[in-house]
């Protein structure tokens, strides 16, 4: 049994993903806008920045992946994708020069774009080639979700609505179920789907789209846009300003007081309480108590109108526990925090590693992290891989384990990668 009187453990997971991460805390925004504006906030939305679009059409909205990066869509069919938190974007190629409105992606990386004309394009491959889907419906389309079941709606023009079964490849039309009215906006929300749009709009299917219940809202509110805060209730934002919120995924309403009669377009909220809602004339708002409370945000001054809001999710690696088991042997717990997955080229390339390093800087133990995690449970958000390492610790010592010491994965937080702690093996 091999004694240490003093060493170190390093945890180094490495991941080229096109760039390094940026400051210790990840808490990014980006929204778009009217002749391809752009801007980008790191600070949880309080304060904003412009940011470089590369495009003049109108950017109708922006969405997250689930792998740190954003993706963008507007008009003459522009798809642009950001791997830098929105400071910049390049062009993707498109199948089509229809206008596109709006998007939804899951994590096993299919993604849907939405539009005019009944304009549906696919993508399988987290947004980097897409192709045209041949259900066309001759209807214009303003929103979409998805649930994990694989099921898609989106919602239209004069209450149209349609859906797919199987991950946005065939659709069919499930109009006629619900109100005539503009339906603008969709979420999937606690296995419920909700829908508002003009005239006071209001719609929720527990069945995935069989059958809508209608809420009373009032007849002259008009909403545009919707998103889910981090206490899992649905904001619903639209003209004058106007910011609904439902804690029943969508059985009942109520208002939520601003300063602002500005017609608001999108909301989006990160998983700490910011909330950032946007719309037309630069408006900018930000909560940071979940959309209890609203104030305008810093920002360059924006005369454009801004369509989309998108909250950058990333995986969050991190060392949650260090310990000894009863052979006295280093114990290393790591997890996923999330909101993001992590991608499969950390498993395919073998690049990711977990090094044991004594004081003397000696490599003790080396792993990558097909044996590290073979089972893929880190992909997750909440996944956890509990490590038992070869290197055993006879006598008290203090150590430390770092995960990811050089930040090259994309994280919402790098402050949370190291972890240092005195222990001492018990034998009996």
């Amino acid at each position: 049994m091999k004694k240490f009187s003093s060493f170190v453990i390093i945890g180094m997971f490495f991941l080229f993903v096109g760039g390094y991460a940026g400051s210790d805390t990840h808490t990014n925004f980006a929204a778009v806008g009217r002749n391809g504006a752009a801007y980008y906030s790191t600070d949880g939305g309080r304060s904003w920045k412009t940011s470089k679009s590369g495009r003049k059409e109108y950017i109708n909205a922006v969405v997250p992946d689930y792998e740190g990066n954003l993706i963008a869509f507007g008009a003459k069919g522009t798809i642009i994708i950001s791997v830098n938190d929105g400071e910049s974007y390049k062009r993707v190629k498109s199948p089509t020069q229809e206008q596109l409105l709006n998007l939804a992606n899951n994590n096993k990386g299919y993604y849907v774009a939405v539009g005019a004309e009944g304009t549906i394009i696919n993508s399988s491959d987290n947004g980097q080639t897409w192709t045209l889907n041949s259900s066309k419906l001759d209807i214009n389309y303003f929103d979409i979700a998805t649930n994990k079941k694989g099921v898609w709606i989106a919602v239209g023009i004069r209450g149209f609505m349609a859906r797919s079964e199987d991950d946005g490849l065939t659709w069919s039309d499930i109009s006629g179920r619900q109100a005539s009215k503009h339906l603008n906006a969709i979420e999937y929300n606690k296995g419920v789907f909700i829908v508002t749009g003009l005239n006071g709009t209001a719609l929720y299917s527990d069945d995935d789209g069989d059958n809508w219940q209608e809420t009373e809202i009032g007849k002259r509110l008009n909403f545009e846009g919707m998103g889910i805060s981090d206490k899992d209730e649905i904001y619903s934002v639209g003209w004058n300003g106007i910011i609904y919120t439902s804690n029943d995924s969508g059985n009942t309403w109520q208002q939520v007081n601003t300063n602002n009669k500005k017609r608001l377009k999108e909301v989006a909220s990160d998983h700490t309480g910011n909330m950032v809602a946007v719309g037309f004339q630069g408006t900018i708002l930000h909560s940071s108590d979940s959309g209890s409370t609203w104030t305008t945000a810093k920002h360059p001054i924006i005369r454009g109108h801004l369509h989309g809001i998108a909250f950058n999710r990333k995986p969050d690696l991190a060392v949650s526990e260090v310990s000894l088991n009863k052979d006295c042997q280093v114990v290393v717990n790591i997890k996923n925090f999330g909101p993001g997955i992590l991608p499969d080229t950390v498993w395919s390339d073998g690049l990711v590693e977990l090094e044991i390093i004594s004081e003397e800087r000696k490599i003790l133990e080396s792993v990558n992290f097909g044996i590290l995690d073979p089972e893929k449970n880190l992909k997750y958000p909440g996944g956890v891989v509990r490590y038992i390492t070869s290197v055993v610790l006879m006598d008290e010592k203090t150590v430390k384990v770092l995960v990811d010491s050089k930040n090259l994965v994309k994280e919402m937080n790098n402050g949370n990668n190291v972890i240092e702690k005195n222990i001492k093996c018990e034998e009996k």
